[in-house]
């Protein structure tokens, strides 16, 4: 196991004891999200299409969302990305449900090892793994990722030349994946992953994200 992840679950522990089971938003006790503030993280959320098979559920800026995600990719709250794949599996599994899935397996962007073992957790994979769980579909992870700057630290003719020839897939791969992501900006990092899968033999991909 990573050293990062190991330190994840340390501080999710040290978390539990110091602040027990509060919402996220409002601070009420006995849960992580109330179901008030939970509805109030959805209320919003449409099924929307960004580019050609690529599909979003919120929008970033919205609050709360804006401030859980970067709780948890920052802040390496792992509880927090827990319960935003929770609200993101429930709605992704009712539209997803509507396509024609067929032989579908899914996957996450991955994280460089460097940024890994500095969070902790890869945010999307929890993302991905949760609407797995929910579709009842394999979620599969053969990817290497060589280390690259940042993204958000980028402009965008930056964050094309930093994305290229990041992703390898090590297996061979047939039908459809869905490939999962939790922020789209420019489609880029979503746009190389889908290249690499289409390579090692994918005939449809599905790019999702929780946020736009």
């Amino acid at each position: 196991m990573l050293g990062g992840e190991l330190l994840a679950r340390f501080r999710a522990f040290i978390f539990n004891i110091i602040w027990p089971a509060h919402c996220l938003i409002c601070g009420q006790t006995n849960s992580w999200c109330c179901p008030t503030c939970r509805n109030q993280i959805t209320k919003d959320w449409q099924w929307r299409q960004l580019t050609n098979q690529t599909f979003f559920c919120a929008n970033y800026r919205d609050y709360p969302l804006n401030q859980l995600i970067k709780q948890a990719k920052y802040g390496k709250t792992k509880i927090t990305i827990e319960l935003l794949a929770e609200c993101f599996a429930d709605f992704a599994t009712i539209n997803l449900q509507k396509l024609n899935l067929g032989s579908t397996t899914i996957t996450a962007v991955p994280l460089s090892r460097a940024r890994l073992n500095w969070r902790g957790f890869n945010q999307s994979a929890i993302l991905a793994k949760k609407l797995a769980a929910s579709l009842d579909l394999p979620f599969i992870d053969h990817w290497q990722r060589r280390k690259a700057s940042n993204q958000s630290s980028l402009s965008r003719q930056a964050r094309l030349k930093n994305l290229v020839s990041v992703f390898t897939w090590e297996t061979k791969l047939s039908g459809t994946i869905i490939l999962v992501d939790d922020i789209v900006t420019t489609g880029q990092t979503l746009s190389q992953a889908s290249y690499c899968l289409k390579r090692a033999g994918a005939q449809k991909i599905i790019k999702l994200a929780l946020a736009h």
